[in-house]
């Protein structure tokens, strides 16, 4: 692949470079330069190769990808649910009782709809953090974007420990399962989770 015509943006010091080409391949950027997508520059692995695609990026930059750092991505799917209150209400009358609902196909399906937001807004890495990781990890693979994935361990209510189980459980079992998604724990927040988990109550 060979992205063509592009203004290049470093982020080490903010210069811009124009007119740049790229070739991409194996996932990575292999070369970068002018006229690559030329038939008569022998740039190719073959003189006068044609790249199998070619993306004009005339007008556009080319960047690092952007990595979102705090994510409950699933949560695009109660977007604009009681705007108008404040964070108290809106977590203990609204949120959380719609939390209490969701169903592991709700979290593939808002998942989803998060990742393509992120990737059309160059956000190519996200910390996400929330319930049904294994969904989550389904959307994000079937994506192809790179997530760090936590399922959340509230540390508190009848089953925290069960819960502490539950997330270690994913991370034994996806921490490896692709190249592009890690599996991390979770635990929810200092003010929701005790200073250290101890063991089973009782």
């Amino acid at each position: 692949m060979i992205i063509r015509n592009a203004t290049l943006l470093s982020f080490h010091d903010l210069s811009r470079r124009s007119g740049v080409d790229l070739r991409i391949a194996g996932g990575r950027v292999i070369e970068i330069g002018a006229g690559l997508s030329d038939p008569g520059s022998g740039r190719g692995s073959t003189a006068g190769e044609q790249p199998d695609e070619l993306i004009e990026a005339s007008g556009l930059y080319v960047i690092p990808g952007l990595v979102n750092l705090h994510a409950h991505t699933a949560m695009t799917l109660l977007r604009g649910a009681a705007e108008d209150v404040n964070e108290e209400r809106w977590f203990n009358d609204y949120v959380w009782i719609y939390e209490r609902n969701l169903k592991p196909e709700d979290v593939y399906v808002g998942t989803l709809l998060g990742a393509a937001e992120m990737l059309l807004s160059g956000v190519t890495y996200v910390a996400d953090h929330y319930f049904y990781m294994d969904r989550a990890f389904e959307a994000y693979r079937k994506a192809g974007m790179r997530a760090d994935l936590s399922w959340v361990v509230f540390g508190n209510g009848e089953d925290w420990w069960g819960e502490l189980e539950q997330s270690l459980e994913f991370v034994h079992e996806y921490r490896d399962k692709d190249p592009r998604i890690n599996a991390s724990l979770g635990p929810h927040s200092p003010y929701i989770c005790p200073p250290f988990f101890s063991g089973p109550r009782g």
